[in-house]
């Protein structure tokens, strides 16, 4: 990133420390490191902005629906809070969305699964793509909801080429991992090969979890970036990166 461009994503970032600062800042020691997999235990704020390549930045975001008042009684993320996090509307406002921004400009292509309460919070999406399910995942104000929205940032790696499909069914099930949302490795692996345009390129999630979208990147053969200020998940994410694939 250029110097300028990359001082614009830190004031948007809400860092208010001097140009200087940065050398102390890029001196991060990661959570975990093998194999071209690096997981940050941290602030994506604080890390985003030392990661020199996003050819890929693949997340989902807490959905907001924790805290308000009637809430959601779906399988959404309900129960994901910290101490450091809050999953209500004003986060994802405040918080989520800059960050999906910062990663919009500073990224080659973003895929973004906002949920659905509060994706009218995002960014105008390039394209938009969902995962559809036969059975429903949760109740919404008009009935069962059977799709979850995915946001699709920049060109289309296969524009011209043969694209492909934007959304796909979803009927497979997440590992019970430890996270009270954790997501399906098969659906997680489609988005990973819809967003890649060589194998080169290095994918980054900001928002990692318990990890899917390393273990996707993994089985795949990419190297990867995760990030998340909870430890506990940045273990469970460890441990499934631990585990081999059998062939």
């Amino acid at each position: 990133m250029a110097g300028a461009a990359r001082w614009r994503g830190l004031e948007t970032l809400g860092y208010a420390g001097d140009r200087e600062d940065l050398g102390v800042r890029s001196e991060m020691t990661p959570y975990y490191e093998r194999n071209g997999i690096t997981i940050y235990h941290g602030d994506c704020r604080d890390v985003l902005p030392q990661i020199s390549q996003m050819d890929l930045v693949l997340t989902d975001p807490p959905y907001g629906i924790d805290g308000g008042k009637g809430g959601s009684r779906g399988r959404g993320k309900v129960n994901y809070i910290a101490n450091e996090w809050e999953d209500s509307p004003e986060y994802i406002a405040k918080i989520c969305v800059p960050i999906i921004e910062y990663a919009i400009a500073n990224a080659g292509r973003c895929i973004v699964t906002p949920g659905l309460k509060h994706m009218h919070l995002y960014p105008v999406p390039a394209d938009v793509g969902c995962f559809w399910t036969p059975a429903s995942t949760g109740f919404g104000a008009w009935g069962h909801t059977t799709l979850n929205p995915s946001f699709y940032y920049g060109r289309d790696p296969r524009a011209g080429k043969g694209q492909t499909p934007n959304g796909r069914q979803m009927t497979e099930q997440a590992e019970v991992d430890g996270h009270p949302c954790p997501k399906p490795l098969i659906p997680w692996k489609w988005l990973l090969i819809k967003g890649t345009a060589e194998l080169t390129d290095i994918i980054v999630d900001p928002f990692m979890g318990s990890g899917t979208t390393l273990r996707a990147a993994k089985d795949l053969g990419h190297c990867a970036i995760g990030i998340d200020i909870e430890e506990r998940y940045c273990e469970i994410a460890a441990k499934r990166l631990a585990q081999e694939v059998l062939l």
